[in-house]
């Protein structure tokens, strides 16, 4: 069977990267023939590279554009087709696959008007004879937000539905009718064993923050560190406040400090897949941005208590310890029920 993955393959982001190449491995694994469509939208590209430039200190340009070289040669780890990438639905062959893959990631961000996926990732514009499935779809609208009428004749177009959040569930419930099904990420199936990269730096504190940190959290970060005596390390954003900032890195370069990491702060959904998949004692600083799409997970796994609030200080939390056989017995049922829907999802018909 040959399969097509239709998904943000080519962003400046470790975990929109890892997200891509676990699924696409899964499904290499799972003996079959796969291959990573390389559709791009031109919006999106034309701002990340922006992003670039998009900084009066000269150090951080060469930064950030080393941090996109080394992106763009991880990318060249993927089956790709075509070669070289069209910006245009038009131009993509879709016929030649048997199954086309949707996700998985934010690929229903339709709200957002410059960064979000273009009809294509809701069937418009892929061949109308094949199959399309969604494999852990998410989406980053409220489900009061109406949907366009495309997305929701799109969603009818898709012979299976899978997500990986409840709000997304809840939305395909209220505006398509279809009941999806909860799966989790493909970067929890997929081991990365041998892939990451390990940093030198040992016993520290990573912070990996998108998203702007206020001035109790940055106090409670310093001063946890100062009373382990460890050191404080950003990846890939910048932190002034932190003792060592690390942009330039790639997928797997993060990884490897998430794998090495003795405590983890994030602002991130994929940051917070990480923690728990090496097993890190970390705490999730959230946001309306990752808000719907982490309480699902850490709901699963019984790991509410790691989210930082008025009421649990970021002290508390680390010296809360995860039990992590518990939450690890948990994670290995979720992988099997979801590479177990997968492959049935392929086979049928």
């Amino acid at each position: 069977m040959k399969i097509g993955i239709l998904t943000f393959h080519n962003a400046i982001n470790p975990g929109a990267y890892a997200q891509a190449f676990a699924l696409m491995n899964i499904i290499k694994n799972f003996v079959h023939e796969v291959e990573i469509i390389n559709y791009i939208r031109p919006t999106a590209t034309f701002l990340y590279l922006l992003n670039i430039f998009l900084n009066k200190n000269p150090t951080g340009v060469f930064l950030r554009a080393k941090r996109h070289l080394k992106y763009r040669t991880c990318q060249k780890r993927f089956n790709l087709n075509p070669k070289n990438f069209v910006i245009s639905s038009m131009k993509l062959k879709t016929d030649k696959y048997d199954v086309v893959i949707v996700g998985s990631d934010c690929v229903w961000s339709y709200q957002r008007l410059l960064m979000g996926p273009g009809r294509i990732f809701f069937g418009i514009g892929l061949h109308p004879e094949k199959k399309l499935l969604y494999y852990a779809a998410s989406c980053t609208a409220n489900i009061d937000d109406i949907p366009p009428n495309f997305v929701i004749d799109g969603l009818k177009k898709f012979s299976t539905i899978s997500v990986r959040d409840k709000n997304s569930k809840d939305i395909v419930k209220k505006y398509v009718g279809v009941d999806a099904e909860i799966v989790l990420d493909p970067t929890f199936l997929f081991d990365f064993s041998g892939y990451e990269i390990l940093p030198k730096a040992k016993d520290y504190l990573l912070v990996y923050a998108v998203d702007q940190l206020n001035d109790s959290q940055i106090k409670q970060i310093k001063n946890f560190a100062m009373q382990k005596n460890i050191q404080l390390i950003a990846i890939h954003h910048k932190l002034k406040w932190c003792d060592k900032n690390v942009i330039a890195v790639d997928p797997f370069e993060w990884m490897g400090y998430f794998k090495n990491a003795t405590y983890v702060v994030t602002t991130t959904f994929h940051g917070t897949i990480f923690s728990i998949k090496y097993n890190t004692n970390f705490c999730v600083v959230d946001n309306s941005r990752i808000h719907n799409k982490t309480q699902t997970i850490l709901s699963e796994l019984n790991l509410q208590n790691r989210v930082i609030s008025n009421n649990n200080s970021i002290e508390n939390i680390f010296n809360n310890k995860i039990d992590y056989n518990m939450v690890n017995s948990k994670l290995n049922f979720l992988k099997n029920k979801s590479l177990n829907f997968l492959k049935m999802a392929l086979k049928e018909k």
